[in-house]
């Protein structure tokens, strides 16, 4: 057989069927050669799959040296195009937390020795656990759709240690 070109198939969830076309750039890795390699989306199928809500499509990608393999596992990336969003944040900043997603937000009390301050001159924050709806999401990126401000300080890296120890606390308190 020539494997000169292979096919790379994805299938596509029905909610995202409005951002792939044919033409549309992919990337394609697997894991296990350490490889990735571009390609465009050359087919989309017709039909929805109704068991899971899914389009196929196809990529035809270069293969000169003959690493890819028919029906070797791989991962995707589509690249859609950017669309602005009103307040996005890192991945690692959304934690699920008592069932729902949240973004821990810092707050700071203001104290009495002048502001923001404790006794001791420290500032003294406040970590909360607010329930967020979330959007679109990348490799990279959550969009949040309600739960947190423009401008409103949260932890975005570490999160889920914050998320540890509040689930640690938690669990000493109802014993």
């Amino acid at each position: 057989a020539n494997l000169k070109t292979v096919w790379a198939e994805m299938m596509i969830p029905e909610q995202y069927l409005s951002n792939v076309r044919l033409g549309t750039p992919i990337e394609v890795r697997a894991q296990t050669l350490a490889a990735k390699v571009r390609g465009k989306v050359s087919h989309i199928q017709s039909m929805v799959d109704p068991e899971n809500q899914t389009v196929e499509a196809h990529s035809e990608i270069p293969n000169p040296k003959g690493i890819w393999k028919p029906d070797m596992f791989v991962s995707i990336a589509v690249q859609t195009q950017a669309t602005p969003v009103a307040l996005a944040v890192p991945r690692a900043a959304v934690q699920p937390f008592e069932n729902r997603s949240v973004v821990f937000i810092v707050s700071e009390e203001k104290g009495a020795q002048g502001e923001n301050a404790e006794p001791d001159g420290q500032t003294k924050h406040h970590i909360q656990a607010v329930p967020v709806d979330i959007g679109r999401e990348n490799q990279d990126w959550i969009e949040i759709t309600s739960g947190l401000q423009v401008g409103q300080r949260y932890i975005s890296h570490n999160a889920f240690l914050v998320k540890a120890e509040l689930e640690k606390a938690s669990a000493s308190h109802s014993h």
